[in-house]
């Protein structure tokens, strides 16, 4: 690890129920070029080597995924998790229709979790108002298409504070509605978390451009994705 002094972790209160919850507050992003200079003088050698590695690394994940084969725990680190599935309405679904499923998930280990957190120094930001969830991206499904609805398999919704964490939460509602707000239409929350909503599909017979409106459970504040979603 670095020798410098590291920056603490930062993180906000909000008020939600008869208590707080807590946030974190992300600092800006690190670019690509200070990643990888950071990664060479660690693991030493030059930023191309770094990169090369880690391109290598995210090869071998691909080639595995292709295979329908997991890679077990490395260095008590990670392990990649293969992803493919969705409905077909006949038992061989075109080879195209497969591969729009297929892909895979890195799961971090808890060790690595514990070293995050092991004596970690914290710094508060304050408290804020009632939080209100920010919709970030929209994916149709299948096959993870960018600002679509689905009548069939789904809708992927990702952002902050989508819903609230902790035993109290409330599970949050989503909409699909007009441009102009009328004629909103439910949509049933299959999965949800702070950071990802999992909608079921929309109702049969919708069609036309319309605007996607999540409200959190525990407080009723709302967000309105900003582009139009399209039928898949």
């Amino acid at each position: 690890m670095p020798e410098d002094t590291p920056e603490p972790f930062r993180y906000e209160t909000y008020p939600q129920g008869i208590g707080f919850s807590m946030r974190p507050m992300n600092r800006e992003a690190i670019t690509e070029e200070a990643f990888f200079d950071e990664w060479a003088a660690l693991a030493g050698g030059t930023r191309a080597q770094a990169e090369t590695r880690l391109r290598t690394f995210f090869q071998l994940q691909v080639r595995h995924a292709r295979q329908s084969q997991p890679i077990d725990t490395l260095l008590r680190l990670v392990r990649m998790q293969r992803t493919g599935g969705g409905k077909c309405s006949i038992p061989n679904p075109d080879a195209a229709d497969v591969r729009k499923n297929i892909g895979f998930n890195l799961v971090v280990l808890r060790s690595v979790e514990k070293d995050v957190q092991a004596d970690c120094p914290v710094e508060s930001a304050g408290t804020t108002g009632a939080r209100r969830p920010q919709i970030e991206s929209v994916l149709g499904r299948p096959g993870s298409v960018p600002d679509r609805y689905s009548i069939t398999a789904g809708i992927l919704v990702y952002g902050q504070d989508v819903r609230d964490t902790g035993e109290a939460a409330v599970e949050p509602r989503a909409f699909l509605e007009n441009p102009d707000g009328s004629s909103p239409l439910p949509v049933a929350v299959i999965e949800s978390s702070p950071t990802k909503l999992i909608l079921g599909p929309v109702p049969t017979g919708t069609t036309g451009a319309k605007r996607l409106r999540v409200v959190a459970g525990y407080s009723g504040t709302f967000d309105i994705y900003a582009q139009p979603l399209l039928p898949l």
